[in-house]
């Protein structure tokens, strides 16, 4: 049976995945617009993407010049991080770029509502949180890479709350595998 708490989270999550979901067209300038022309590349067919590098300049700004997704994501989005690239390479085979989007803002919301109600924080608070909060709302359309790696952060601080006798090692894997999702995650 799902507990009051986990209606709540899953509810409130939902929205957020709504409000994605119908916003992202609305959205004609900003990081979003390159992240969404990376997806929508990768999840174009074959002889769109081969005409693309017969029609443009395909060298990025490290001054490679190959045809493939790899150096697209780079050259588009000035980025060589690997775990961005690997789960829109992966998401974009099946999925439209709306409901990826609306898809990964749902499992951060429903990852940091989870960690918070595990630490005892007010809902009202939490949701207040997650609604109104710019930089959380900034993580939503905007700093897509910083959202993938502070998914993979909370995915393993959620574990470490679970298991407290493997909490730093948890912690230290997923530090790691956060900053191979953005380097600033380092910082953290």
């Amino acid at each position: 049976m799902i507990k009051t708490n986990n209606f709540i989270i899953i509810f409130f999550s939902s929205i957020i995945f709504f409000i994605t979901y119908f916003s992202i067209d609305k959205f004609k300038d900003g990081d979003i617009v390159k992240y969404k022309q990376v997806y929508d590349f990768f999840y174009a067919e074959k002889e769109i993407r081969e005409n693309y590098f017969t029609l443009h300049n395909n060298t990025d700004i490290w001054g490679n010049n190959t045809n493939s997704k790899r150096e697209y994501y780079s050259k588009f989005l000035t980025s060589k991080e690997y775990i961005h690239f690997i789960v829109i390479y992966l998401f974009s085979l099946f999925l439209d770029y709306e409901f990826f989007l609306s898809l990964i803002n749902f499992l951060f919301v429903f990852i940091l509502l989870k960690i918070l109600n595990s630490y005892n924080v007010n809902l009202f608070i939490s949701f207040l949180l997650v609604f109104t909060n710019f930089y959380i709302l900034n993580l939503y359309f905007s700093i897509e890479r910083l959202k993938v790696g502070l998914i993979i952060l909370l995915v393993f601080l959620f574990f470490s709350i679970k298991y407290k006798n493997k909490f730093n090692k948890l912690i230290s894997i997923g530090l790691i595998t956060a900053c191979l999702a953005h380097l600033q995650m380092a910082i953290v």
